[in-house]
């Protein structure tokens, strides 16, 4: 008899046919699953625990190797590598080599391994207070601002955060966790919405300086974590950050797709007035917000979009699904991209209601109201595009890098970060060839988004490349601002006084037209969008919000 549950993942129904395996495989996201132990129609024997004292890879000589290959950035020979050693299939590989390589434990037949740690940089060190106060709050009980500590660190949003300090959780008391001391300084900070008391952790003596390289290694662990696992991108970004401990290595080599025809006369730039004064946030409002599948719910939902009638379409990852609702976030209609095993990356809506969707890499062109499919945007370069915006002429301006064909990793070595740039017809009338690599001297990225103002000047930034990326028209790089408050940057959206908003570090990041930091709002959306108003809507799943500021 076939039972059916639900992937905590993806949210996708799971067929269990019955039988005493301990998980299944979901067909939709490739997430093992556990069966609830009331599905399961044979008992299962408990498996034998695990060496309770991890061992390092350097402790297991035939492992050795490996922990090489990961500290080198070799993801994919280390993944074949534990294949051999193992047996296990490719998911499995992949998920273990990614686990050493952000510094958790991995269980292997009877032992518990761990990846040995490298050498650190002083800059390492620069957050050691922050995650010694993580340590604190979790030995105190205060989970909650341990997380929200973990989202303002490093960007992300919530589930990741809880997931990330659940496990630093079970590292305390153990060898090589925190080593606390807590002599309080306290220093307030004021943002745009709220002001919040945040306590530093002063280190004195010998013990504190002990303490430190420890929770320094920490830092290592959980930077990696986060470049390992968020958006499809793990392998570019342990390789950028291993790069780092080796400063002689040199860079990753890189080709540059040659434009495809000449690039035509540029029209003379709008005339955008500049901002008068910091945006002020005058109310925020949750337009729909439920987790599910029924029409105005979500599971995965990732972008945004608006036409000039107001009405919102939302995007989900996973299945495809769009949904259309009424400024008011009253649902109307709902259709679907492809097929349910398909991807929408990214979602952008031009004002008459048309929607481009980057789905598998391709750039479809919907009827938004219908879901009536119109074409393909034509590009010889193939699968490979990541983000998507409209400019005021009515063209496109998409990234694409090659590794990214069918939504799917290929190889780090060939990543090319492009921009495109189409006319209002479709055609290719211009190529920055790999963007940020090579025309702003960045590093190699595989995760670039992008937005466009009014004048057609075009940002773009990368999980890779701290700090925002400006481009003229024509495709001249001009200008990088915002490293020091921007470092992986989900989303990009510009309002109608050329101000910049930029979804990083767990905040909306604000921007004037100069790239001059203005202030921050408390949120982290995947995905943003303007009307004309001014009104700010975001994408956080599974909640669409709009702000209200100022003009």
């Amino acid at each position: 008899m076939i039972k059916e549950f639900k992937c905590p993942t993806c949210g996708a129904p799971l067929d269990y046919k019955g039988g005493s395996d301990l998980t299944i495989r979901c067909a939709f996201c490739g997430t093992s699953v556990i069966v609830p132990e009331e599905l399961r129609t044979a008992s299962v024997p408990e498996p034998p625990a695990p060496d309770p004292a991890p061992r390092t890879l350097g402790q297991l000589p035939q492992w050795a190797e490996i922990a090489q290959l990961v500290r080198d950035g070799k993801k994919i020979e280390a993944i074949k590598l534990y294949r051999e050693l193992t047996g296990a299939g490719l998911k499995e590989s992949k998920d273990a080599v990614e686990k050493l390589a952000e510094g958790r434990v991995v269980e292997v037949a009877n032992y518990a391994i761990i990846l040995d740690q490298p050498n650190l940089t002083p800059a390492d060190a620069s957050q050691a207070e922050k995650i010694q106060r993580m340590g604190q709050l979790l030995q105190a009980g205060n989970k909650i601002e341990a997380i929200k500590i973990y989202r303002q660190m490093f960007g992300v949003g919530l589930k990741e955060a809880k997931d990330a300090v659940e496990r630093l959780e079970t590292t305390l008391g153990t060898p090589g966790a925190f080593d606390l001391h807590p002599p309080e300084v306290t220093t307030t900070t004021t943002r745009l919405t709220t002001t919040r008391t945040v306590s530093n952790i002063e280190p004195s003596g010998t013990s504190s300086r002990g303490c430190l390289i420890v929770v320094a290694l920490l830092i290592v662990a959980a930077v990696v974590a986060w470049f390992a696992f968020n958006a499809n991108g793990g392998d570019n970004r342990i390789v950028a950050f291993l790069r780092t401990l080796s400063p002689t290595e040199t860079a990753v080599p890189t080709r540059v797709l040659p434009a495809t025809e000449a690039l035509p006369a540029t029209p003379a730039p709008t005339d955008i007035p500049k901002p008068t004064a910091t945006p002020e946030l005058t109310d925020a409002s949750i337009l729909v917000g439920d987790r599910g599948t029924l029409p105005g719910q979500f599971n995965d939902a990732r972008s945004i979009g608006l036409d000039e009638a107001g009405n919102i379409y939302v995007g989900e990852y996973v299945g495809g699904r769009i949904q259309v609702f009424d400024e008011s976030g009253t649902f109307i209609t709902q259709w679907r991209v492809g097929d349910e095993n398909g991807f929408v990356r990214r979602m952008t809506v031009a004002p008459e209601g048309i929607a481009y969707v980057v789905y598998n890499g391709n750039i479809l062109k919907y009827e938004g109201m219908t879901g009536d499919l119109l074409g393909q945007i034509d590009y010889d370069g193939g699968q490979g595009f990541q983000d998507v915006a409209v400019t005021a002429g009515g063209g496109l301006v998409a990234t694409w890098n090659r590794d990214w064909q069918g939504g799917l990793f290929v190889n780090f070595n060939e990543s090319q970060d492009d921009i495109v740039i189409f006319d209002a017809g479709g055609n290719v009338v211009n190529i920055i060839g790999k963007a940020l690599s090579e025309a702003a001297s960045g590093n190699a990225e595989l995760d670039t988004s992008v937005a466009v103002d009014g004048s057609g000047n075009i940002y773009a930034s990368g999980s890779l490349n701290p700090g925002i990326f400006k481009f003229s028209p024509e495709g001249k790089f001009l200008d990088k601002f915002g490293e020091e408050q921007a470092g992986y940057v989900q989303a990009m959206a510009i309002d109608f006084q050329s101000r910049l908003f930029a979804s990083a570090s767990g905040e909306i990041l604000i921007f004037d037209a100069e790239g001059r930091y203005l202030d921050s709002i408390d949120a982290s959306p995947g995905d943003m969008v303007f009307n004309e108003d001014d009104v700010l809507y975001t994408i956080d799943d599974p909640q669409v919000i709009r702000y209200v500021l100022n003009r």
